[in-house]
Protein backbone atom coordinates (compact mmCIF):
# COMPACT_ATOMS: atom_id res chain seq x y z
CA UNK A 1 0.00 0.00 0.00
CA UNK A 2 1.58 3.43 -0.85
CA UNK A 3 0.34 6.94 -1.14
CA UNK A 4 1.39 10.17 -1.56
CA UNK A 5 1.82 12.87 1.44
CA UNK A 6 3.70 16.18 2.46
CA UNK A 7 6.42 15.52 4.67
CA UNK A 8 7.27 18.69 6.78
CA UNK A 9 11.07 18.18 7.72
CA UNK A 10 11.20 20.60 10.83
CA UNK A 11 13.66 22.98 9.13
CA UNK A 12 11.75 24.09 6.33
CA UNK A 13 8.57 25.80 6.62
CA UNK A 14 7.82 24.48 3.30
CA UNK A 15 6.53 20.54 2.82
CA UNK A 16 8.17 18.59 0.44
CA UNK A 17 6.43 15.74 -1.77
CA UNK A 18 6.95 12.34 -1.05
CA UNK A 19 5.49 8.49 -1.29
CA UNK A 20 5.06 6.44 1.39
CA UNK A 21 4.47 2.87 1.42
CA UNK A 22 3.48 0.75 4.33
CA UNK A 23 5.21 -2.38 5.15
CA UNK A 24 2.89 -4.17 7.17
CA UNK A 25 5.05 -7.79 7.63
CA UNK A 26 7.98 -5.49 8.73
CA UNK A 27 5.78 -2.86 10.82
CA UNK A 28 7.94 -0.24 9.13
CA UNK A 29 6.85 3.13 7.02
CA UNK A 30 9.00 3.53 4.19
CA UNK A 31 9.47 7.55 3.11
CA UNK A 32 10.59 8.11 -0.23
CA UNK A 33 11.84 11.35 -0.33
CA UNK A 34 13.87 12.86 -3.88
CA UNK A 35 16.80 13.12 -4.23
CA UNK A 36 17.36 12.04 -0.44
CA UNK A 37 17.87 8.66 1.36
CA UNK A 38 15.40 6.50 1.82
CA UNK A 39 13.70 6.51 5.58
CA UNK A 40 12.53 3.78 7.07
CA UNK A 41 10.41 4.65 10.45
CA UNK A 42 9.40 2.10 12.82
CA UNK A 43 5.59 1.55 13.57
CA UNK A 44 6.50 2.07 17.09
CA UNK A 45 8.01 5.44 16.65
CA UNK A 46 5.22 6.90 14.96
CA UNK A 47 1.73 8.65 16.59
CA UNK A 48 -1.17 10.28 15.31
CA UNK A 49 -1.52 14.06 16.58
CA UNK A 50 -4.62 14.80 14.11
CA UNK A 51 -7.45 12.60 12.47
CA UNK A 52 -10.27 13.74 10.43
CA UNK A 53 -12.13 12.33 7.38
CA UNK A 54 -10.16 14.02 4.75
CA UNK A 55 -6.58 13.98 6.47
CA UNK A 56 -3.94 12.43 9.17
CA UNK A 57 -0.98 13.97 10.73
CA UNK A 58 1.51 11.75 11.67
CA UNK A 59 4.64 12.75 14.11
CA UNK A 60 7.29 10.57 13.18
CA UNK A 61 10.15 9.91 15.86
CA UNK A 62 10.14 13.95 17.35
CA UNK A 63 7.30 16.52 16.98
CA UNK A 64 8.99 18.57 14.71
CA UNK A 65 8.87 16.31 12.04
CA UNK A 66 5.06 15.15 10.62
CA UNK A 67 3.35 13.72 7.75
CA UNK A 68 0.21 14.91 6.10
CA UNK A 69 -1.60 12.66 4.77
CA UNK A 70 -5.19 12.86 2.34
CA UNK A 71 -5.57 9.44 1.35
CA UNK A 72 -8.80 7.45 3.53
CA UNK A 73 -7.88 3.93 2.70
CA UNK A 74 -4.16 4.72 3.35
CA UNK A 75 -5.36 6.03 6.60
CA UNK A 76 -8.19 3.09 7.33
CA UNK A 77 -5.54 0.53 6.91
CA UNK A 78 -2.57 2.63 8.54
CA UNK A 79 -5.42 2.64 11.73
CA UNK A 80 -6.29 -1.38 10.93
CA UNK A 81 -2.93 -2.25 11.87
CA UNK A 82 -2.75 -0.28 15.56
CA UNK A 83 0.43 1.42 14.44
CA UNK A 84 -0.35 4.29 16.88
CA UNK A 85 1.48 2.34 19.99
CA UNK A 86 -0.65 3.24 22.37
CA UNK A 87 -3.20 5.90 20.60
CA UNK A 88 -5.15 3.86 18.65
CA UNK A 89 -7.42 2.83 21.13
CA UNK A 90 -8.40 6.21 20.58
CA UNK A 91 -9.40 6.54 17.61
CA UNK A 92 -10.79 3.14 17.42
CA UNK A 93 -13.38 4.10 19.66
CA UNK A 94 -13.75 7.55 17.62
CA UNK A 95 -15.08 5.88 14.17
CA UNK A 96 -17.62 2.95 16.57
CA UNK A 97 -19.37 5.87 16.63
CA UNK A 98 -21.21 8.09 19.75
CA UNK A 99 -22.79 5.29 21.29
CA UNK A 100 -19.81 3.21 21.94
CA UNK A 101 -18.15 6.71 23.18
CA UNK A 102 -20.83 7.29 25.15
CA UNK A 103 -20.62 3.71 26.98
CA UNK A 104 -16.77 4.12 27.21
CA UNK A 105 -17.54 7.46 28.77
CA UNK A 106 -19.55 6.13 31.34
CA UNK A 107 -17.71 3.15 32.03
CA UNK A 108 -14.86 5.37 33.14
CA UNK A 109 -17.23 7.69 35.17
CA UNK A 110 -17.98 4.43 36.91
CA UNK A 111 -14.44 3.63 37.57
CA UNK A 112 -14.05 7.13 38.91
CA UNK A 113 -16.82 6.72 41.21
CA UNK A 114 -15.69 3.78 42.56
CA UNK A 115 -12.51 5.16 43.20
CA UNK A 116 -13.29 7.98 44.77
CA UNK A 117 -16.40 6.73 46.95
CA UNK A 118 -15.01 3.19 47.41
CA UNK A 119 -11.19 3.22 47.10
CA UNK A 120 -10.03 6.45 48.60
CA UNK A 121 -12.10 5.94 51.60
CA UNK A 122 -11.15 1.83 51.89
CA UNK A 123 -7.36 3.74 51.99
CA UNK A 124 -8.30 5.98 54.43
CA UNK A 125 -9.73 3.06 56.82
CA UNK A 126 -6.49 1.33 56.18
CA UNK A 127 -4.72 3.89 57.33
CA UNK A 128 -4.89 3.49 60.36
CA UNK A 129 -2.63 0.60 60.64
CA UNK A 130 -0.08 2.81 60.79
CA UNK A 131 -0.97 4.91 63.07
CA UNK A 132 -0.01 4.41 66.60
CA UNK A 133 -2.23 3.94 69.46
CA UNK A 134 -1.27 7.07 71.00
CA UNK A 135 -3.73 9.19 68.30
CA UNK A 136 -6.45 7.73 69.89
CA UNK A 137 -5.41 8.89 73.09
CA UNK A 138 -5.01 12.43 72.35
CA UNK A 139 -8.61 12.33 70.06
CA UNK A 140 -10.08 10.45 72.39
CA UNK A 141 -8.96 12.83 75.82
CA UNK A 142 -10.03 16.39 73.13
CA UNK A 143 -13.64 15.13 72.56
CA UNK A 144 -14.32 14.31 76.41
CA UNK A 145 -12.92 17.46 77.56
CA UNK A 146 -15.44 19.25 75.03
CA UNK A 147 -18.07 16.33 76.96
CA UNK A 148 -17.45 17.19 79.85
CA UNK A 149 -17.59 20.94 79.46
CA UNK A 150 -21.21 21.02 77.66
CA UNK A 151 -22.71 18.06 80.03
CA UNK A 152 -23.15 17.35 83.24
CA UNK A 153 -21.95 14.50 85.03
CA UNK A 154 -22.88 12.12 87.50
CA UNK A 155 -19.68 11.66 89.34
CA UNK A 156 -21.48 9.08 92.27
CA UNK A 157 -22.93 7.17 89.26
CA UNK A 158 -19.82 6.93 87.51
CA UNK A 159 -18.01 5.26 90.33
CA UNK A 160 -20.83 2.37 90.83
CA UNK A 161 -20.75 2.01 86.77
CA UNK A 162 -17.09 1.86 87.10
CA UNK A 163 -17.66 -0.86 89.98
CA UNK A 164 -20.13 -3.15 88.01
CA UNK A 165 -17.84 -3.21 85.16
CA UNK A 166 -14.90 -4.02 87.19
CA UNK A 167 -16.69 -6.91 89.35
CA UNK A 168 -18.05 -7.84 85.64
CA UNK A 169 -14.11 -8.14 83.85
CA UNK A 170 -11.70 -7.77 85.90
CA UNK A 171 -9.04 -9.72 84.13
CA UNK A 172 -9.48 -6.84 81.59
CA UNK A 173 -5.97 -5.78 80.70
CA UNK A 174 -7.11 -2.27 78.92
CA UNK A 175 -8.33 0.19 81.87
CA UNK A 176 -11.98 2.02 80.66
CA UNK A 177 -13.11 5.18 82.01
CA UNK A 178 -16.73 5.17 82.85
CA UNK A 179 -18.58 8.40 82.68
CA UNK A 180 -22.47 8.81 83.69
CA UNK A 181 -24.01 11.82 81.84
CA UNK A 182 -26.82 13.06 83.76
CA UNK A 183 -29.65 13.77 80.97
CA UNK A 184 -32.65 11.96 79.86
CA UNK A 185 -31.24 11.10 76.23
CA UNK A 186 -30.63 7.66 75.44
CA UNK A 187 -27.47 7.64 74.37
CA UNK A 188 -23.86 6.01 74.81
CA UNK A 189 -20.97 6.06 73.30
CA UNK A 190 -17.24 4.93 73.63
CA UNK A 191 -14.59 7.53 72.70
CA UNK A 192 -10.93 6.15 70.71
CA UNK A 193 -9.08 6.51 74.52
CA UNK A 194 -11.39 4.03 76.30
CA UNK A 195 -13.95 6.44 77.96
CA UNK A 196 -16.90 4.83 77.72
CA UNK A 197 -20.31 7.78 78.09
CA UNK A 198 -23.22 6.08 79.59
CA UNK A 199 -26.60 8.88 79.54
CA UNK A 200 -28.68 8.58 82.37
CA UNK A 201 -31.33 8.21 80.16
CA UNK A 202 -30.56 4.97 78.35
CA UNK A 203 -29.50 3.43 82.35
CA UNK A 204 -33.62 3.97 82.58
CA UNK A 205 -34.12 1.59 80.13
CA UNK A 206 -32.43 -1.30 81.53
CA UNK A 207 -33.99 -3.34 84.07
CA UNK A 208 -31.48 -6.40 84.60
CA UNK A 209 -27.44 -6.49 85.41
CA UNK A 210 -27.45 -8.16 81.56
CA UNK A 211 -28.85 -5.67 79.68
CA UNK A 212 -26.36 -3.21 81.15
CA UNK A 213 -23.79 -5.68 80.58
CA UNK A 214 -24.31 -6.21 77.21
CA UNK A 215 -24.61 -2.51 76.22
CA UNK A 216 -20.87 -2.18 77.76
CA UNK A 217 -19.66 -5.10 76.36
CA UNK A 218 -20.85 -3.42 72.77
CA UNK A 219 -19.37 -0.02 73.59
CA UNK A 220 -16.03 -1.67 74.78
CA UNK A 221 -15.69 -3.91 70.99
CA UNK A 222 -15.79 -0.07 69.10
CA UNK A 223 -12.87 0.61 71.13
CA UNK A 224 -10.85 -2.84 70.86
CA UNK A 225 -11.57 -2.42 66.50
CA UNK A 226 -10.69 1.27 66.55
CA UNK A 227 -14.38 1.93 64.60
CA UNK A 228 -14.48 5.09 65.75
CA UNK A 229 -10.93 6.15 64.66
CA UNK A 230 -12.15 4.32 60.85
CA UNK A 231 -14.96 6.70 60.66
CA UNK A 232 -13.16 9.72 61.35
CA UNK A 233 -10.41 8.55 58.90
CA UNK A 234 -13.06 8.13 56.10
CA UNK A 235 -14.77 11.14 57.32
CA UNK A 236 -11.13 12.74 55.87
CA UNK A 237 -10.04 10.73 53.46
CA UNK A 238 -8.99 13.14 50.81
CA UNK A 239 -6.39 14.90 53.17
CA UNK A 240 -5.11 11.31 54.25
CA UNK A 241 -4.93 9.87 50.94
CA UNK A 242 -2.75 13.00 50.08
CA UNK A 243 -1.00 12.97 53.31
CA UNK A 244 0.03 9.14 52.58
CA UNK A 245 1.41 10.08 49.09
CA UNK A 246 3.43 12.65 50.78
CA UNK A 247 4.74 9.99 53.30
CA UNK A 248 3.21 13.03 55.94
CA UNK A 249 1.96 10.84 59.00
CA UNK A 250 1.81 14.02 60.98
CA UNK A 251 -0.57 15.59 58.56
CA UNK A 252 -2.69 12.69 59.20
CA UNK A 253 -2.81 13.18 63.01
CA UNK A 254 -3.41 16.59 62.32
CA UNK A 255 -6.13 15.94 60.04
CA UNK A 256 -8.20 13.62 62.44
CA UNK A 257 -7.40 16.22 65.52
CA UNK A 258 -9.19 18.73 63.53
CA UNK A 259 -12.11 16.50 62.27
CA UNK A 260 -12.29 14.98 66.19
CA UNK A 261 -15.44 17.38 67.31
CA UNK A 262 -17.68 15.36 65.15
CA UNK A 263 -16.78 11.83 67.00
CA UNK A 264 -19.79 11.59 69.05
CA UNK A 265 -21.96 12.21 65.98
CA UNK A 266 -20.37 9.65 63.61
CA UNK A 267 -22.50 7.07 62.64
CA UNK A 268 -21.16 3.26 62.65
CA UNK A 269 -22.08 1.02 59.66
CA UNK A 270 -24.09 -2.29 59.62
CA UNK A 271 -20.75 -4.20 59.64
CA UNK A 272 -19.07 -1.99 62.28
CA UNK A 273 -22.15 -3.07 64.17
CA UNK A 274 -21.76 -6.45 63.39
CA UNK A 275 -18.75 -6.98 64.74
CA UNK A 276 -19.31 -4.87 67.68
CA UNK A 277 -22.29 -7.30 69.05
CA UNK A 278 -19.89 -10.36 67.71
CA UNK A 279 -17.37 -9.11 70.08
CA UNK A 280 -19.63 -8.08 72.88
CA UNK A 281 -20.84 -11.76 72.87
CA UNK A 282 -17.82 -12.91 73.32
CA UNK A 283 -17.21 -11.01 76.04
CA UNK A 284 -20.08 -12.03 77.74
CA UNK A 285 -19.11 -15.67 77.09
CA UNK A 286 -15.67 -15.43 78.61
CA UNK A 287 -17.48 -13.62 81.42
CA UNK A 288 -20.27 -16.22 82.07
CA UNK A 289 -22.58 -13.75 81.55
CA UNK A 290 -26.28 -13.64 79.85
CA UNK A 291 -26.29 -12.99 76.71
CA UNK A 292 -29.93 -12.58 76.13
CA UNK A 293 -29.42 -9.51 78.00
CA UNK A 294 -27.86 -7.95 75.06
CA UNK A 295 -30.71 -9.24 72.84
CA UNK A 296 -33.56 -7.55 75.01
CA UNK A 297 -31.74 -4.46 75.67
CA UNK A 298 -32.00 -4.12 71.60
CA UNK A 299 -35.63 -5.23 71.78
CA UNK A 300 -36.10 -2.59 73.95
CA UNK A 301 -34.41 0.21 72.16
CA UNK A 302 -35.74 -1.27 68.27
CA UNK A 303 -39.32 -0.04 70.35
CA UNK A 304 -38.01 3.19 71.42
CA UNK A 305 -36.92 3.96 67.76
CA UNK A 306 -40.41 4.57 66.83
CA UNK A 307 -40.47 7.14 69.41
CA UNK A 308 -37.29 9.15 69.52
CA UNK A 309 -34.22 8.65 66.64
CA UNK A 310 -31.57 11.12 68.73
CA UNK A 311 -28.65 9.79 70.37
CA UNK A 312 -27.73 6.26 70.44
CA UNK A 313 -30.06 5.25 68.14
CA UNK A 314 -29.03 7.67 65.73
CA UNK A 315 -25.38 6.55 65.32
CA UNK A 316 -26.11 2.56 66.87
CA UNK A 317 -28.78 1.85 63.73
CA UNK A 318 -30.55 -1.05 65.63
CA UNK A 319 -32.22 -2.98 62.98
CA UNK A 320 -34.32 -6.48 63.36
CA UNK A 321 -31.34 -8.19 61.50
CA UNK A 322 -29.02 -7.59 64.12
CA UNK A 323 -31.62 -8.82 67.19
CA UNK A 324 -32.12 -12.24 64.78
CA UNK A 325 -28.46 -12.72 64.19
CA UNK A 326 -27.88 -12.54 67.86
CA UNK A 327 -30.80 -14.56 68.46
CA UNK A 328 -29.58 -17.35 66.07
CA UNK A 329 -26.08 -17.32 67.75
CA UNK A 330 -26.94 -17.40 71.19
CA UNK A 331 -28.90 -20.75 69.64
CA UNK A 332 -25.75 -22.29 67.53
CA UNK A 333 -23.64 -21.05 70.53
CA UNK A 334 -24.92 -21.64 73.98
CA UNK A 335 -22.79 -21.87 76.94
CA UNK A 336 -23.55 -21.79 80.73
CA UNK A 337 -24.05 -18.45 82.55
CA UNK A 338 -23.53 -18.02 85.92
CA UNK A 339 -26.15 -15.82 88.17
CA UNK A 340 -23.55 -13.75 89.42
CA UNK A 341 -24.86 -11.98 92.97
CA UNK A 342 -22.04 -9.41 93.62
CA UNK A 343 -23.07 -8.01 89.74
CA UNK A 344 -26.75 -8.29 90.77
CA UNK A 345 -26.16 -6.22 93.82
CA UNK A 346 -23.58 -4.20 91.94
CA UNK A 347 -26.34 -3.38 89.22
CA UNK A 348 -29.38 -3.29 91.98
CA UNK A 349 -27.11 -0.35 93.58
CA UNK A 350 -26.40 1.97 90.46
CA UNK A 351 -30.48 1.21 89.10
CA UNK A 352 -31.40 2.45 92.71
CA UNK A 353 -28.98 5.36 92.36
CA UNK A 354 -30.36 6.34 88.48
CA UNK A 355 -34.00 6.15 89.78
CA UNK A 356 -33.49 8.61 92.66
CA UNK A 357 -32.43 10.97 90.73
CA UNK A 358 -34.79 11.01 87.71
CA UNK A 359 -37.68 11.15 90.29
Amino acid sequence: MQTEAKFFNGVSSKPIDVTLHLLISEKKLLIIVPDKEELYIPFVEINITHRDREMMMLSIGQPSCTLEIRNPNFSKIFLAEQVNNGTIWYHKLLNTGWKAYLLFASIVVTIIAAVYFLGIPFIAENALTILPRSIDKAIGEKVFEQVSESETIDTISSKLLTNYYTLLNSSAEKKYTFIVIKKDEINAFALPDGHIVIYSGILLKIHHQSELAGLLAHEISHVTHRHSMKILCKSVAGYIVISLLMNDVNGIMASLAQNANSLENLRYSRSFEKEADISGFEMLHLNQIDPHGMVSLFQVLKRQEKVDISGFLRTHPVTQDRIDYLTAKIKKEPYPYLNNLQLEHAFGVLEKQISDQDD
